[in-house]
């Protein structure tokens, strides 16, 4: 017998939907089938937070959210920070940063990056680790989201950030003695570098 589907009334990136779900449909799923591609599947248990989005300005992990407890909520994916064509700051401060990498977590960090820049315009670096934490990313290390949302943070404030370097570093002979900027290293007191880095020959 074919499940019952329910309707909800939801607003998507400030556009009033009306979604048929099933009753035990995730969000993400849901989303997904709207159409709303950046709104990621991977662990489907709430652990990695690559299906972020924004329900009421807040992060939640939309795996673990029913579609049919949204009923009634404002949604805000990646779709709906760009505006007639131009990017957020965060998309543009992601991209020149390089700080997408393989790109399947960036939504979710932008939108957890989002959410606590609409709460605090000028959070310490700490502020922002602690925000991104809620999204596993295996690429950077964070540290170029780090730069990223340091300097979208700067432009929403009306500063115009200083040209971006990527940090390049010979490779000596003996990859230990390699010397880098404290924020490239891990703060579990490991000296393994953290990417991403451009590493050249001596």
């Amino acid at each position: 017998m074919p499940t019952k589907q329910v309707e909800i009334h939801i607003t998507i990136n400030g556009e009033e939907r009306t979604l048929s779900v099933k009753p035990e449909e995730s969000l993400m799923a849901a989303l997904r089938g709207a159409s709303y591609f950046s709104v990621k599947s991977g662990c489907d248990d709430g652990t990695c937070g690559v299906c972020t989005v924004l329900l009421g300005g807040k992060p939640i992990r939309s795996c673990q959210t029913k579609a049919a407890d949204a009923d009634g909520a404002a949604i805000t994916t990646l779709e709906g920070l760009s505006r007639e064509g131009a990017l957020h700051p965060l998309q543009e401060a992601y991209m020149e940063t390089g700080a997408i990498q393989c790109g399947y977590c960036t939504p979710g960090l932008i939108l957890c990056a989002k959410a606590l820049l609409d709460r605090n315009s000028d959070p310490s670096e700490d502020e922002i680790r602690r925000a991104l934490t809620r999204v596993l990313c295996r690429c950077t290390g964070y540290v170029r989201s780090v730069d990223a949302v340091q300097r979208a943070a700067a432009a929403l404030r009306g500063e115009k950030p200083a040209p971006f370097t990527h940090l390049e570093q010979a490779l000596p002979e003996d990859v230990k003695q390699i010397e880098l900027p404290e924020g490239f290293y891990r703060r579990d007191g490991g000296r393994n570098p953290l990417p991403p880095l451009v590493l050249t020959p001596a």
